[in-house]
């Protein structure tokens, strides 16, 4: 498969604020990657590295193997609707952002965009009188400008009515048919479950877990950490009998485990084989 997105190590800090501390995941052709944060957790930081408007303050990345002042023509970025012309329709808006752009779109073309999202009813309106989720549909109809090979968008289902989340969950699934890929953040997990094939999950600016829904809720079972500090290492045949996941730092052991009855099990286990605590 043909990597999209590749992240080594991005750090970012704003003083001595660490927003971001060590990312690095990557991304292949026609995924929908889900990335989940709570509010401040740094997702929008990343999204502003990842096209250009900030500068990571070490680590680096590419996207379909390009540095980003190359790639940006490849990517389309779901805006914040805010910043819409009030007084201007959504083939206004289209027009302006394909010139901007140098992308020389046919009337035709922009037509079919809006109709992709379901405005084709709505063409001749002015932008204040958008619903929020109109807006919202307007904005993935910029993203769409020219068919971009990555789409970067951010919390695209939040605050829609469930009619307006399921057809944007469509829409980002009709991408990913169409051979596209797409980066979609959100604070929702139940929202990306819905249309993700991956996810990270972003906490304290890291990448705590990442994998398909069933690979996290695999995770999530092991509710119960210990860390222990051994007298020597211990052997890694004995640790598998132990639990199917833990971690070895030297003497140090860390072991996730599903219910409190297991830390009993694991303790007795360790005595047994002679270890000291």
């Amino acid at each position: 498969m043909t990597t999209v997105l590749e992240v080594r190590d991005i750090q970012k800090s704003f003083g001595k604020t660490e927003v971001l501390r060590g990312v690095s995941f990557s991304i292949e052709r026609g995924e929908i990657f889900g990335f989940l944060g709570r509010n401040g957790a740094g997702k929008s930081t990343l999204i502003h590295i990842l096209t250009g408007v900030k500068y990571p303050t070490s680590g680096s990345f590419q996207i379909l193997g390009l540095p980003i002042e190359e790639a940006k023509r490849h990517i389309g970025v779901f805006p914040d609707i805010d910043q819409f012309y009030n007084e201007w329709t959504a083939m206004q808006h289209l027009t302006f952002f394909a010139k901007l752009q140098n992308m020389q779109c046919s009337k035709a073309e922009l037509e079919a965009l809006l109709c992709q999202v379901g405005l084709q009813n709505e063409t001749k309106k002015k932008v204040k009188q958008y619903s929020f989720g109109m807006k919202k549909k307007l904005g993935v109809a910029q993203a769409l400008i020219g068919q971009p090979d990555f789409i970067i968008l951010d919390e695209p289902t939040s605050g829609l009515d469930p009619e307006s989340a399921i057809h944007m969950r469509q829409l980002i699934h009709q991408m990913a048919a169409n051979g596209q890929t797409v980066f979609v953040t959100s604070h929702n997990l139940n929202e990306l479950e819905k249309m993700s094939d991956r996810i990270a999950i972003l906490k304290k600016g890291r990448i705590s877990n990442i994998g398909t829904m069933e690979q996290l809720r695999n995770v999530s079972n092991y509710a119960i950490e210990i860390h222990i500090t051994l007298d020597r290492t211990p052997e890694e045949a004995f640790l598998q009998t132990l639990t199917t996941r833990y971690e070895v730092n030297d003497t140090n052991v860390t072991l996730f485990l599903q219910q409190k009855e297991d830390v009993a099990e694991c303790i007795r286990a360790l005595v047994f084989a002679n270890y000291a605590i």
